[in-house]
């Protein structure tokens, strides 16, 4: 994984759908790894307040 200093990955999963109910169990975290791995992360530079949203 390339370096980022100072900023940190952060992915939002809903817990709810539009209509309120919640959502079944979501595994953000496995979908990051992959990202990880292959290098597809946004450019360091679209961090804001020190978070870059995956």
């Amino acid at each position: 994984m390339p370096e980022r200093p100072g900023v940190r990955l952060r992915r939002r999963v809903p817990l709810f759908d539009e209509l309120g109910r919640v959502l079944g169990p979501q595994y953000a975290d496995a979908h990051l790894v992959d990202q990880c791995e292959a290098q597809v992360l946004p450019p360091v530079n679209q961090a804001r307040d020190g978070f870059l949203d995956v």
